[in-house]
């Protein structure tokens, strides 16, 4: 038997419950504790075999999962439950970590993303789960429900070299500039050096309808990939900027 999200009061483990994969059976196990407000420690968790107690003391519950000739599924072959002495429901469960957190908001979050802040989410993790996290395991949440929904730094970073081919050949006369390093270690990948990107309706506005000037402005990237962002942009008829052209370099050194 496989539980998803299911309301506090609803879960229940007995022996012969039978999970799909290893992982479901520790998701669950997971939510039981959150549920009944106690946390687990693990004797055993090895490719056939899963045993966990809890670690209140003076508590003897006891779970032994295995798999099964199959290869695939696990079953609780016993679990040892007598006068389970929980401590009660505290606001901070260890069982109640970033990853737990962003399984369960992430359908939320989609649906309601002022979630996003800190404290809304906490609130609505206090409310359906009478728990709250760390400051840091909350905006661990967040960075992981993001990284979902949007994909990762890293992805967008590989798709940059065939970002700048596409402009080419949809937006005809567009600049767009891309160097790339290969990197040897530890595996052979390309590194971004620089980027320039002007697009062909900038240029024409430029020459078009901008006054003779043209600013640039300089933002030090501080994430994963550091590096510096460039912006160019000129006055129009109205006194309003224009952006001309966007470009990424190395980061310089930079004094004063």
């Amino acid at each position: 038997m496989l539980f998803a999200d299911v309301p506090f009061g609803k879960i229940t483990l007995k022996a012969r419950d039978i999970f799909m994969e290893k992982e479901d059976l520790k998701d669950v196990v997971r939510d039981l504790c959150i549920q009944q407000g106690f946390y687990i420690l693990v004797v055993r968790s090895d490719a056939k075999r899963y045993t966990v107690f809890c670690a209140t003391a003076g508590c003897r519950w006891i779970l032994h999962a295995c798999l099964l000739a199959d290869g695939i599924t696990w079953a609780i072959k016993s679990i040892i439950v007598p006068n389970h002495r929980s401590n009660g429901f505290k606001p901070y469960n260890k069982m109640a970590n970033a990853d737990w957190a962003a399984k369960k908001m992430i359908g939320d979050i989609r649906r309601k993303p002022d979630l996003l802040r800190g404290k809304h989410l906490n609130d609505k993790i206090n409310e359906r789960f009478r728990v709250k996290l760390k400051k840091f395991a909350l905006y661990k949440t967040i960075e992981l429900v993001l990284s979902k929904i949007n994909g990762t730094h890293d992805e967008s970073y590989a798709q940059i070299a065939k970002y700048a081919e596409v402009i080419k050949v949809t937006n005809p006369e567009s600049c767009a500039i891309c160097l790339t390093t290969v990197v040897a270690a530890p595996e052979q990948s390309l590194q971004l050096k620089s980027l320039f990107l002007s697009f062909k309706a900038q240029f024409c506005g430029l020459m078009d309808g901008c006054r003779h000037f043209i600013g640039v402005s300089l933002t030090v990237l501080k994430g994963k990939y550091g590096g510096v962002l460039l912006s160019a942009a000129a006055l129009d008829g109205n006194n309003e900027l224009f952006p001309i052209a966007v470009a990424f370099v190395e980061s310089p050194d930079i004094e004063g």
